[in-house]
C-alpha cells in the first residue's frame, strides 16, 4: 500500500482531537464525559478506552502528600520500587531536534507493552555513605542488570530530576538506583523506555513527592525520549518538539490487538541508540525528507489505531520502520543492526500476509523483531516463527504505564 494510499486528502486530524473526542472518524465510544484517570498505582477504569491525563498525580502507598508536605523526610534504601514496560514505536522516533534537551525532530505513536517489565529500586543515599563496600554517596548511582552505569552518562538525568524536584530533596542527598529487565538490555527491545521511566518515577516518590504524569515524562524524557512514553500506559503519542508525552488511548481501546516480539540475538548491540541518531542525521542524505515526511505518516497511525484498522496500521507501521532503516543504511558510515534471522522473520511475515495472516513487522535499533496481529492469528504467527527456528518468542498486549510497588 503505498502511502498515497494511506493518507486520504482531507485534512488530517490531530492526536488532541481524538483524544477529545471530538475529530469526525473518533470512534462513538470516544465521545461524551472523560472517564476519570486511573491512580498510578492502581489499575485502568473498567471503560479504560480514554487513557490517564497527563495531568493524573503520581501516587503510592496508602497516601498522597499535598505540595505543602514537601519537606517530609525522603524515603531511605532499601527504596522504593518502581514498575514500567517498554514503549514500542508503531510509527518511529529517530532523530533528535536538540541534543542536549533530547527532543525529538519526528513526532512518534507508541504502545505500552505488557509482558516485558522493568523493575528499578531506588533510594536515598547520604554522601560518603557506603553501601555493599562502595561510596554510592559522592553521585547519584545507577546500576542495570548488576552493571554500573558510568556516572556522566546519566547526569544531565539526575540534574532534571532535581530541577523538577526542587526543595523536595536536600541538596546533599544522593539517588542509588538498582534496575533489573525481565528482556534483553540494550538489544534493540526499548529498555531504556521502560529504565528511564521507571527511574525518574522512582526518583519522585524515593522522596515522598506528588507529581503530575506529565511532569515524570518530562523527567524520563532528557534520559531516553522513548522513557516519556513509557510513563503511560496504552496508545501513547510523542509529538516532534515536545518535553512530554501524552496519552491517546487507553489498554482497552482495542481488545484484540497483540504484539509478538521474536527475541533473535540477547547481547548488546554495537552502536548505541543515540550515537546512531546522531550519525543518520548529520550523514545521511535522506535524512531530511525522513524529517519531512514523518508527519504525514504519523496522522495516518493515528487514524489507523482510532478505527481499529489493522491492516491499516500495519502498513504505516511497516512503512514507518522501513524508511527509519533506509536514513541508517544510508548513513556513512553506515549502520546495520539487522540480521540474517531478522530478514527471515520479515520474509515470513509478508509469507503470512500473501496466506491472509493480518501480521506486520517493525523493528528498532537492534536486530528483535516485533509484529502485531490480532488474538485470532497469534496461534498461527507463533507456529510460523517456531517453523524457521526462531526460539524465544514473546506476546504482548496494550499494558499499563509505571507503578510505584506498594
Amino acid at each position: 500500500m503505498g502511502l498515497h494510499r494511506i493518507l486520504p486528502r482531507s485534512r488530517l486530524s490531530s492526536a488532541r482531537e481524538y483524544r477529545e473526542g471530538t475529530c469526525a472518524c473518533t470512534p462513538n465510544v470516544l465521545r461524551g464525559k472523560p472517564v476519570p484517570a486511573a491512580r498510578i498505582s492502581g489499575s485502568w477504569p473498567r471503560d479504560s478506552r480514554r487513557p490517564a491525563r497527563s495531568n493524573t498525580k503520581l501516587r503510592y502507598g496508602s497516601s498522597v502528600l499535598s505540595s505543602t508536605q514537601s519537606h517530609s523526610k525522603p524515603h531511605r534504601e532499601p527504596g522504593v520500587v518502581a514498575i514500567a514496560s517498554p514503549s514500542l514505536a508503531l510509527v518511529k522516533y529517530w532523530g533528535k531536534s536538540d541534543d542536549e534537551a533530547n527532543i525529538p525532530a519526528v513526532p512518534s505513536l507508541a504502545v505500552t507493552l505488557a509482558g516485558l517489565t522493568t523493575r528499578t529500586v531506588v533510594g536515598i543515599v547520604a554522601p560518603g555513605a557506603a553501601h555493599d563496600g562502595a561510596d554510592r554517596g559522592a553521585t547519584d548511582s545507577v546500576r542495570v542488570d548488576g552493571e554500573v552505569i558510568p556516572p556522566d552518562r546519566n547526569r544531565k538525568f539526575f540534574a532534571a530530576v532535581r530541577s523538577a524536584l526542587g526543595s523536595s530533596i536536600p541538596e546533599d542527598a544522593r539517588f542509588h538506583a538498582e534496575s533489573r529487565n525481565s528482556f534483553p538490555t540494550a538489544a534493540g527491545l526499548a529498555s531504556s523506555s521502560s529504565g528511564f521511566a521507571a527511574l525518574a518515577a522512582g526518583c519522585f516518590a524515593a522522596v515522598r513527592r506528588e507529581a503530575e504524569l506529565g511532569t515524570i515524562s518530562s523527567v524520563a524524557r532528557v534520559g531516553s525520549a522513548s522513557a516519556a512514553r513509557s510513563v503511560f500506559g496504552g496508545f501513547v503519542t510523542l509529538r516532534s518538539g515536545a518535553e512530554k508525552a501524552e496519552p491517546l488511548f487507553g489498554t482497552d481501546h482495542w481488545p484484540d490487538f497483540r504484539v509478538v516480539v521474536a527475541v533473535l540475538h540477547e547481547g548488546k548491540k554495537d552502536v548505541a541508540s543515540r550515537s546512531a541518531m546522531r550519525l543518520t542525521r548529520d550523514t545521511s542524505p535522506f535524512y531530511r525528507a525522513w524529517v519531512d515526511d514523518s508527519h504525514g505518516v504519523f496522522e495516518a497511525g493515528v487514524r489507523a489505531l482510532a478505527d481499529r484498522d489493522i491492516e491499516r496500521l500495519g502498513e504505516i507501521m511497516r512503512l514507518s520502520y522501513l524508511r527509519m532503516f533506509g536514513t541508517m543504511f544510508s548513513a556513512d558510515p553506515p549502520v546495520f543492526f539487522w540480521r540474517p534471522e531478522s530478514v527471515a522473520v520479515i520474509r515470513e511475515c509478508a509469507r503470512l500476509r500473501a496466506g491472509g495472516v493480518p501480521v506486520w513487522e517493525t523493528m528498532d535499533a537492534g536486530p528483535q523483531v516485533k509484529m502485531i496481529t490480532t488474538n485470532g492469528h497469534l496461534a498461527a504467527v507463533k507456529n510460523a516463527l517456531a517453523g524457521i527456528g526462531v526460539a524465544r518468542v514473546i506476546e504482548c498486549r496494550p499494558g499499563a504505564g509505571v507503578t510505584i510497588e506498594t
